[in-house]
């Protein structure tokens, strides 16, 4: 490994440089010449395939030992430790270089691949839990047990992170299965809004998740045989991050309480919310995070029985039927083939799109990741696709003085466009105005049938197309059966 000695400025070098069992002065910090500085100020640097924010030599090493640096994962950011009864990092105080030798100290002292290490490479990120897990803190027993077992001469335990709290305990964590803790020795689960480090911060751009200063505490209490709460039990409250499976959240604005088997018990409405249909999270305005407020967002009603999203499903498939009929009218009848009927052509191809992306939701409403985001960005483009198209008919009908059409072609698009900037700029997502925008742009398709077929000149041009061929069929029958004879 070709590496040189990184010089960084002098408030950075107080956490980078760490001695374990010998002085700071015999701990040289390694990094290549691609060391950069990331945009949250803390430095990494690359170690062969690995990235770390620093990489040191420690006892005998060197800066040009080739050798790939031991990663080491700190739970906590730089310059914090780990506070288990708050399960929470926090600044480790003026002393933070004697805390940092004493952690790693203990860490040389417990796992032979540590104490034989030549170069350190520093991590520092807990285990990204996946949505059936949960982070745990690992019991001081279980922690010796690491270290008496035979570790990886490579790298210390996967999985892990390691810290110090603040009575100089080594404490470990990972992620378990959450149904091996949730509602089981005395733990309960609760599904976070955020990340395990994040909260709800409001500012111009509207509510997101960001860096937490405010640790998550929240108690859970016993249930009487009525459900309802009695008492704050002694159970550890383990947080977890899942996407409820809902459209919208609504803030409960008169208090909750966490019950001991993981569901929310609105004091309100009193009435028990089941743990698939809330989360919880502080919430506070941009810089004031210190007075956050805990607070539980639930779903709203699910609608998915009532006869408003059957009606309105039902609508995306009977557009997509009627935009394949008008679209079979325009290709088959002569007089519908000219150069202005294209655009209507073009304009009806891409509605068909987003019309099946719409019929489409039923299935795809629980799609995550990556597919999400490809959906909606193709969504997007055909309903921009369509818009453009009938931007393009609006105009050349302008100009052919026919401003009724125009009048229909309104109130395709802008009357339901119309109610969903209305729905959007004072936030109604669920009544009357949001199901009545939310059918008219399903009856799209239907309109446009009516529109540009059910009209009396292109039926007698159907009625006229089909009689001639089914004259056409006969004399052709009847020349056959002469011929034959």
């Amino acid at each position: 490994m070709n590496t040189v000695r990184l010089c960084f400025a002098a408030t950075a070098v107080a956490y980078l440089v760490v001695a374990i069992d010998w002085s700071a002065a015999d701990a040289v910090v390694c990094c290549n010449s691609s060391s950069v500085t990331s945009g949250s100020g803390v430095a990494f640097c690359q170690n062969e395939n690995r990235t770390f924010h620093m990489v040191e030599a420690i006892g005998g090493g060197t800066c040009d030992d080739n050798r790939t640096a031991l990663p080491v994962r700190k739970c906590c950011p730089p310059g914090q430790l780990y506070d288990p009864e708050m399960r929470f990092c926090r600044p480790a105080g003026a002393d933070d270089d004697e805390y940092l030798r004493r952690m790693m100290q203990r860490l040389r002292d417990g796992f032979r691949v540590v104490a034989d290490a030549v170069m350190v490479g520093y991590d520092y990120e807990q285990p990204m839990c996946d949505a059936k897990q949960v982070l745990v803190d690992v019991p001081a027993v279980e922690v010796r047990g690491l270290m008496e077992a035979e570790p990886s001469a490579i790298e210390l335990p996967p999985d892990y992170c390691f810290d110090m709290t603040p009575t100089d305990e080594l404490v470990a964590r990972t992620c378990r299965l959450r149904d091996q803790y949730c509602g089981r020795d005395g733990y309960t689960c609760v599904n976070k809004c955020c990340k395990c480090d994040q909260m709800y911060v409001i500012d111009d751009d509207g509510r997101k998740c960001k860096q937490s200063e405010k640790p998550f505490t929240i108690f859970a209490y016993e249930t009487d045989a009525d459900g309802r709460p009695v008492g704050q039990s002694n159970s550890t409250v383990l947080p977890y991050n899942i996407e409820p499976r809902c459209f919208t959240k609504q803030m409960d604005e008169d208090g909750f309480t966490l019950t001991t088997d993981g569901s929310l018990y609105l004091t309100g409405d009193v009435q028990r919310i089941p743990e698939t249909e809330y989360c919880v999270e502080y919430y506070a305005k941009a810089g004031a995070q210190v007075v956050a407020v805990l607070q539980a967002f639930v779903c709203g009603k699910d609608t998915r029985d009532s006869w408003v999203y059957k009606f309105i499903r039902a609508s995306d498939v009977a557009s997509v039927v009627c935009l394949v009929l008008t679209l079979l009218v325009y290709n088959t009848l002569p007089s519908l083939q000219n150069s202005r009927n294209y655009y209507v052509k073009f304009y009806m191809a891409c509605e068909l799109v987003s019309s099946t992306m719409y019929a489409s939701q039923w299935i795809t409403e629980d799609l995550k990741g990556h597919t999400c985001v490809l959906y909606g960005y193709f969504t997007l483009f055909a309903v921009l696709t369509s818009i453009c198209w009938l931007n393009v008919i609006c105009f050349d009908i302008y100009w052919m003085l026919r401003f009724v059409m125009s009048i229909k072609l309104f109130l395709i698009m802008g009357t339901s466009y119309f109610f969903w900037i209305i729905c959007s700029l004072f936030q109604i997502y669920e009544g009357i105005i949001w199901d009545f925008s939310d059918a008219m742009t399903s009856l799209q398709g239907v309109i446009v049938f009516i529109i540009f077929v059910a009209k009396r000149k292109v039926i007698m041009d159907l009625r006229n197309k089909f009689r001639g061929s089914m004259d056409h069929s006969e004399s052709t029958q009847i020349n056959t059966i002469s011929g034959s004879s």
